[in-house]
Parts: structure tokens; sequence; C-alpha cells
């Protein structure tokens, strides 16, 4: 068997008719270059023995003995991968096979590339958007990298990263904040290059229904991505690793967190407009900025936050749609 230039990384709970509709597709691909990694958090369902009834060496299945989490499972993916590469996507993630080729010649021509990142197509609700496009470029190691792309890509399918420039170790100490690939991402961008490519390498399937992710901090337990108590928590992640990883980037670590601080004191200012009922969570968000010392200290934070404030309350339209939702409240 030829060595395992390319691993697909596949995490996954539950969904077996999903992940085997995606297994059938990806053994289409006839090279031995890849391996198809399966990290099974302990589902319930039938899917070790769905994935076990494929016939195809290329495939490696794992099962973990209890459902460890996302994050946890993620990291796995990392330890159980063996190729050169990794290649993340879900279990509902459609990979481009033609573009495989074209993956695996790059990570064997360019031996200081440490990151590949490829169009995502969003296929849900007929939109067939591209997502995550940072056009045609390759981007130096470190400051470059991590300024132009850290944080902005939050997808994790189509994250092509070198296995060796990752340390499964260091991700562990970000368990449940969320953005566990982000870090794999700033492992392999500080050690090597990053190619970027307008070339579509996986898509986003249709859905029937709308994904929502939940949070699990004890202040947002069962609390959705884009509340205010949720936004507030990606906030904290955020800064959390930024603070803890770029120590040896101080212009990089300023300009990051310049930018999250701006970005997000407008994202909460906007969710805690957004609904009635928000408003109530006021008290337990201010609460939680007065403990976090680094954003009570940034004056950014505040400027961008009072300035959204200022200019949703002012609108007019603001005014109507609270009343039509005040309305709305007290027919029902």
């Amino acid at each position: 068997m030829s060595k395992v230039i390319l691993s697909i990384c596949i995490p996954t709970y539950n969904r077996s008719k999903i992940i085997i509709k995606n297994l059938k597709h990806l053994i289409q691909y006839p090279d031995e270059e890849i391996e198809i990694v399966v990290s099974d958090n302990a589902s319930p369902d039938d899917t070790e023995f769905a994935v076990k009834s494929i016939k195809d060496p290329r495939i490696k299945y794992f099962r973990n003995k209890k459902n460890f989490g996302v994050d946890t499972n993620i990291i796995k993916c990392v330890e159980r991968a063996n190729g050169e590469f990794i290649c993340f996507i879900t279990d509902e993630d459609i990979i481009k096979l033609m573009e495989l080729p074209w993956i695996i010649k790059n990570v064997k021509e360019n031996k200081d590339l440490s990151q590949i990142i490829g169009s995502v197509v969003d296929l849900g609700g007929g939109k067939n958007e591209i997502i995550c496009n940072f056009g045609d470029r390759i981007l130096k190691p470190g400051i470059e990298s991590i300024t132009e792309l850290f944080f902005k890509n939050g997808y994790l399918a189509g994250l092509i990263l070198k296995r060796e420039t990752l340390n499964p170790k260091e991700a562990r100490k970000f368990i449940g904040c969320i953005y566990i690939h982000q870090v794999f991402m700033l492992q392999a961008m500080k050690k090597g290059y990053t190619l970027c490519t307008s070339k579509i390498l996986c898509y986003m399937p249709k859905k029937e229904a709308k994904s929502e992710i939940f949070m699990f901090k004890s202040y947002c337990a069962g609390e959705r991505y884009h509340s205010p108590l949720g936004s507030l928590s990606q906030l904290e992640d955020r800064l959390l690793i930024i603070d803890n990883l770029l120590k040896s980037y101080p212009k990089t670590q300023e300009i990051l967190l310049e930018r999250e601080m701006k970005q997000w004191a407008v994202i909460l200012a906007r969710s805690v407009l957004d609904n009635l009922r928000t408003l109530l969570k006021i008290i337990i968000i201010i609460k939680i900025i007065i403990k976090n010392k680094t954003i009570l200290k940034s004056s950014v934070f505040w400027v961008n936050l009072s300035k959204e404030f200022y200019k949703r309350v002012r609108s007019h339209y603001y005014w109507i749609s609270t009343l039509q939702k005040i309305r709305r409240k007290i027919k029902s």
C-alpha cells in the first residue's frame, strides 16, 4: 500500500445514514494515498456496524468509549491520522473528489507548506453560496498568515493542515471553546506557508432543517450560538486563545485583540437588541464583562458597543419593529 499523503478525518455522532452516504462517495476516489479516519463519539445507533460493513482498507474506524464532546473528538481525529496532511470534514460535508489530485500534488511538491484553505459552497436553502473564499495566494508563516486568516475561517470542512505541525496536547487546554480547529490552524500557520485557493474543495449539503449550535458554559448552557450570551462566550474563547497562543507575536496579538473587540461589540449589541427577551439578560451580560478584565479595559470594545446601541436605538425602523413585537406578544 502507498504511503498515506492525506487523511480525511470525520468526527461523527449518531448519524449512521449520513456518514455511510459520505463514505460511499469518498471511496469512489481510486488512489491509495488517502485514508479515511472515522472517529465515532460512542454513537448509540448502528454507526459502527454500518461503517464496518463497507469493505475498503482505506477506511479506519475508531469508536470512543464514551461521548467526549465535539472538541475532544476532533483532537482524537488528529491523533489517529497517519497522513502527512489532514483534511477535516463533518460527516455531512461532501469533498469535491476531482480536486484531491491537486491537493496531493501541492502537498508533495511544497515541503514548506503547512496549510491549504479552499472555498466551500453552501447548498443549504438553494443558495449555492460560496463561503470561506480567500482567493488565490500564498501567505508567509507567522504574522502574515495569522493576521489574514485567524478567526476568519470559521468552518471545519475543507481545512487541510500538515499533521506534524499540530500539537494535540496544547489543543486540549482549549476543550470546550468550540474553536479547536482554529487552535490547530494557528499551530500550522506559525510553522509553514499557507496556500489559499479559490477552487471549491467542499460542499455543505442541502438541509431540511437549519442546524443549531448550542453553548455549554455554565452561564450560557443551552443558549444558541448567536444569542447574546452565546456571543459573549465566543468572545471570551477567542480572547483566551489569542492571549495564550500569541505571546511571541505581540504586534499580531494587539491587531487581533482590537479586531475581535470591535467585531464582537457590534455582534453583542445587535444580538441584545434583536429580541425583547434578550434585554432581560443585560444584567447577566454586564456581570460577565466586569469579571473579564481584558474586555473591561478595552476602549475599542466599549466605543463600538456604544456606537452600535446608539445607531440601533435611534433608528426609526428599530422602534417600529419593537412595537410590532410587543403587540404580537400581547395578542399571544
